[in-house]
């Protein structure tokens, strides 16, 4: 239904420009398809059945790499990801208006903490060039995001003397520390639960969750994964900066095997265990899951019942689950991926064809 509107719409001269491009990504293909073979070390035959579902299916070679499917069918039910951007614009259209509160982290923290809401102290924010202190700063070591930051690009770990916990100490630090353009958050920087110490160490990792308002209008769990880094040193948990994930049972809180995020290596290995620290990952249960989803969907439905769509990042604690950020545009292929599963044959997929 999405696409017969979308052609009724269209002029001739529209009508001529899809045809060229239609033409140029089908040649595209080919090509295409022996990189992303060399890239993750997948064989001939791969290539050629990649390359007949991509022609088929209108599909990027990398779409059907990363989500393991070898049929016309199955890729059928995947929500593609140059396709999804007009969809969450039709269903969900307050993330992105530019007065999206989940686009702006100082306007997400101020909302969390109206609502009375968990997630780590705010200790200091510049912005346009004024700086602001609002903790002691008691703690050594500070997390620095771009107020407008995505991916987890571009946040500094500040660790601090003791002379720099407080006061002009703290300020000048922050002064010295945060670059010379843009608008800047500061909070403490948070520490995992125990358990999970094998799987994250020296990174925060986060439960991505994404919740959908269903057809009553209440916030529901549609899919949940686990981002967690595969070597030490990493200080963020986000598949773009390398690293493995998995799939969350959404009842149970239970971890599936752990798959490569979106660097390169062979994506059809499933670690049971983590490569670099032994730590057990399928089947390890997260702590404080019954917690972490009363917090999404409380947070969903009491805080931004205007979207309908949000992927919320939530680290998990000694006590209990912190919110991190909120995503009004979350990862769809993130999610098909860690379960195996095209958004188009689950609530997914449902609840987008409803709204």
């Amino acid at each position: 239904d999405h696409y017969a509107a979308l052609v009724a719409e269209r002029s001739v001269l529209r009508m001529i420009l899809d045809f060229a491009l239609g033409t140029l990504f089908l040649l595209w293909i080919q090509p295409r398809a022996r990189q992303i073979r060399k890239r993750y070390g997948l064989d001939d035959q791969w290539r050629l059945r990649a390359i007949r579902i991509a022609r088929a299916r209108f599909l990027d070679p990398n779409e059907i790499a990363l989500m393991g499917f070898d049929s016309e069918a199955a890729m059928a039910t995947v929500i593609r990801r140059f396709e999804f951007p007009a969809l969450s614009k039709a269903f969900n259209p307050a993330g992105w208006r530019s007065d999206c509160a989940l686009a702006d982290k100082r306007r997400f923290f101020e909302c969390c903490r109206e609502a009375g809401l968990p997630q780590p102290a705010m200790v200091a924010t510049r912005i346009g060039g004024s700086l602001t202190v609002f903790e002691s700063g008691a703690r050594c070591e500070h997390i620095a995001k771009p107020v407008g930051g995505t991916g987890g690009h571009g946040i500094r770990l500040i660790k601090l003397g003791p002379d720099e916990r407080c006061g002009a100490g703290l300020t000048d630090r922050l002064r010295r520390s945060l670059p010379g353009r843009g608008d800047w958050l500061v909070q403490e920087r948070v520490r995992n639960h125990p358990s999970l110490a094998p799987l994250g160490m020296d990174a925060l990792i986060t439960v991505r969750i994404t919740t959908m308002l269903n057809e009553e209008g209440d916030p529901e769990i549609v899919a949940a994964l686990l981002r967690y880094p595969i070597r030490p040193g990493v200080y963020v948990d986000n598949t773009s900066h390398g690293g493995l994930m998995s799939a969350i049972d959404l009842t149970t809180g239970r971890l599936g095997a752990g798959i490569i995020g979106r660097s390169a290596g062979d994506l059809r290995i499933e670690h049971l265990q983590h490569p670099a620290t032994g730590g057990q990952i399928l089947d390890f249960v997260l702590p404080h899951w019954r917690a972490v989803r009363h917090l999404v969907l409380r947070t969903h439905g009491d805080a931004f019942g205007a979207y309908t769509m949000i992927g919320w990042d939530v680290a998990i604690t000694t006590g209990g689950p912190l919110l991190i950020e909120g995503n009004g545009k979350p990862n769809i292929i993130t999610n098909q991926r860690a379960t195996r599963r095209g958004a188009g044959a689950d609530r997914t997929g449902a609840l987008i064809r409803y709204h």
